[in-house]
């Protein structure tokens, strides 16, 4: 393998893996909003009668 093909290779690793940090990136994203709106669910009060 030559320097060139060498670069080239971590150049297309280095993509790869940009791609797949964005990707759990948004992944934890809406893991968090997730939660948020769960924990939000858990200490909202509920009045049935409350109209």
């Amino acid at each position: 393998m030559e320097a060139g093909d060498e670069a080239l290779e971590m150049v297309v690793d280095s993509k790869d893996l940009q791609q797949q940090s964005k990707a759990l990136d948004k992944l934890t994203d809406h893991v968090e909003d997730r939660q948020l709106d769960s924990s939000r669910v858990q200490t909202v009060p509920f009045y049935p009668y409350f109209t």
